[in-house]
C-alpha cells in the first residue's frame, strides 16, 4: 500500500510541468480613460493648447458620450470638440456631434464653469474593440493662473444592442466597464521673465460686519522672496493692508473696489475686485411734533398738530418714507403732515421708513387728547389723508442723512400773538381817529 501511494505521488509531481504549460483563461482588464497631456504649462497669455480624450483596451464599444468642464475665468474653449480616431481607423461609419454649452454655475459652485459635450455612435449593429482617441478639445488661456483643472467625464460607454433589439442610447454598457470614468488635466501658468501677475481672487458679496479674506495666493510667480502685496480700498476712509492673505471686516455698506498691487524686482502688477457689502443695519426713524418734545404729548380736541419726518440712516443709505399712521384711522404719505384729533382719547402715531437695503424701522409717539376745545378751526379732511402733494415743502437733508427741522410756532404761542397784534392795530386806529376828530369838535 505504501508503495502505491509513493508511486502516485511521483506521477503527480511529474505531471506538474505539463499542467503548468496549459494556458489558463485570465480576467479581461478594464478599459482605461485618459486626458493627454495630463499637465499643461503655459508661458504666454492667450496661448492655445489641445487635449485628447483617449480610451484603451475597450471591448465592443458601440457608442460613447462625454462631458468636459473647465473654469471659464481662466480658460475658453475656442471651437467645438473634434472627432477622434478611434472609429476612423476601422473605416466604421459613425455619427459624431458636439457642442459648447452656455457658461453657468456648475453644481452650485461659487466659481463659474464652462461645459461642452460630445457623443458618437456607429451606424452599424457592431462595436469596436481596442484603443484610440475619442475626442479632441482646444482651449485658449484667458488670464494667468497658478493652476486650474479640466475634467472629462465619460457619461456613456455602450455595447451593441442584443439581437432583435433596436440600437439606442439605452443599449447595455460595455463589459468590462472602466473602473474610473473620468480623466483630468492640470493647466498652470509660468511667467517666462519672472514679472508678477497679480490675482486678487473673485468678487465677493458679504453682509455688513463680516470678516472678509482677501487672497492673493494665485498670484504669479510664487515663492519669490522680494515680492510684496499691498491692498488698498476705501471703507468710509482710505485703508492700506499688506500681505499675501489678509482679513478685514467691512462696516460700511456698498460696492467697494479693492486694488491689489504686487511688486518684485522684475516689475509691478495690479488686479481689482469688488466687495459688495450688504447692510444689516436698519434706518433710524424720528418723529418730531412742532412745539413738543418727549414720547407722550398732551393736546386738546381739534388742536392742529404738525408732524415732521426727521429720520436718518447711520450709513447714509437712501431713505424712503412708507407713511404716517395717526392711530385714529387716518394716514398720510406726506413727509410733513398736519393732523388734528376730533375726539378725546389716547392715540399712537407711527412712522415707517425704509432704506435702500430694503431694511425698515418704525417710530411711534403717544398723543393724549383731552376734553378742552380750542378756538383753532379744524383743518380740512385733505390734510388728514394720503395725497400726491404736500402742504409744506420738504426739508433738505444734511450729510448724516437726517432731515433738518424748520421753524414752526405752536398754536399756544401763535394765537395769543395774533390777538395782541390785532388789538394793537385796532388801538392805534382808534387813537388816530380820536386825534383827527378833536379840532372839528373845538370849532363847534
Amino acid at each position: 500500500m505504501i508503495k502505491k501511494i509513493i508511486s502516485i505521488t511521483i506521477v503527480c509531481l511529474l505531471l506538474i510541468p505539463f499542467f503548468s504549460s496549459i494556458p489558463i483563461s485570465q480576467a479581461q482588464n478594464s478599459p482605461l480613460l485618459s486626458l493627454v497631456p495630463s499637465t499643461v504649462q503655459i508661458t504666454n497669455p492667450s496661448e492655445t493648447f489641445t487635449l485628447v480624450f483617449k480610451i484603451s483596451d475597450v471591448t465592443n464599444l458601440w457608442a460613447w458620450k462625454a462631458e468636459v468642464t473647465w473654469d471659464s475665468q481662466y480658460l475658453e474653449m475656442t471651437k467645438n470638440p473634434l472627432q477622434g480616431d478611434f472609429y476612423q481607423e476601422s473605416d466604421t461609419m459613425t455619427q459624431f456631434t458636439s457642442s459648447i454649452n452656455k457658461i453657468g454655475s456648475f453644481q452650485g459652485a461659487s466659481d463659474v464653469y464652462g461645459t461642452a459635450t460630445a457623443n458618437e455612435a456607429t451606424l452599424e449593429p457592431v462595436g469596436k474593440s481596442g484603443s484610440g482617441s475619442l475626442v479632441i478639445f482646444t482651449f485658449k488661456v484667458l488670464k494667468p493662473v497658478v493652476s486650474t483643472i479640466i475634467t472629462v467625464n465619460a457619461t456613456r460607454l455602450l455595447a451593441p444592442a442584443p439581437p432583435g433589439v433596436g440600437a439606442s442610447f439605452s443599449n447595455p454598457p460595455v463589459d468590462p466597464y472602466p473602473a474610473v470614468t473620468y480623466a483630468t488635466a492640470v493647466v498652470s501658468y509660468i511667467p517666462s521673465d519672472g514679472s508678477p501677475v497679480a490675482d486678487a481672487g473673485s468678487n465677493q458679496t458679504v453682509k455688513q460686519f463680516t470678516s472678509v479674506t482677501l487672497d492673493a495666493s494665485q498670484t504669479l510667480p510664487q515663492d519669490v522672496a522680494d515680492q510684496t502685496y499691498t491692498w488698498t480700498f476705501t471703507d468710509n476712509e482710505s485703508r492700506t493692508l499688506t500681505g499675501n492673505i489678509v482679513n478685514y471686516t467691512f462696516d460700511w455698506p456698498g460696492i467697494i473696489p479693492v486694488t491689489l498691487t504686487v511688486t518684485n524686482s522684475k516689475g509691478t502688477s495690479t488686479a481689482i475686485i469688488g466687495i459688495t457689502v450688504v447692510s444689516i443695519t436698519p434706518p433710524v426713524p424720528v418723529i418730531y411734533v412742532a412745539g413738543y418734545s418727549g414720547q407722550t404729548i398732551n393736546v386738546a380736541v381739534n388742536q392742529n398738530l404738525m408732524f415732521y419726518d426727521q429720520s436718518y440712516d447711520p450709513y447714509n443709505l437712501t431713505l424712503s418714507m412708507d407713511g404716517w399712521n395717526f392711530g385714529d384711522g387716518n394716514t398720510s404719505t406726506r413727509i410733513n403732515a398736519g393732523h388734528y384729533y376730533s375726539a378725546p382719547g389716547t392715540y399712537i402715531v407711527s412712522l415707517t421708513v425704509t432704506n435702500s437695503a430694503d431694511l425698515n424701522a418704525t417710530a411711534t409717539k403717544t398723543i393724549v387728547v383731552g376734553d378742552g376745545i380750542t378756538d383753532a378751526p379744524p383743518r380740512s379732511d385733505e390734510s388728514t389723508s394720503s395725497s400726491d402733494g404736500d402742504s409744506t415743502p420738504d426739508r433738505p437733508t444734511n450729510q448724516g442723512g437726517q432731515r433738518q427741522n424748520t421753524l414752526s410756532l405752536p398754536p399756544i404761542i401763535l394765537y395769543p400773538l395774533i390777538f395782541v397784534t390785532v388789538f394793537a392795530i385796532g388801538g392805534a386806529a382808534f387813537w388816530l381817529r380820536k386825534k383827527t376828530d378833536t379840532p372839528s369838535e373845538q370849532k363847534a
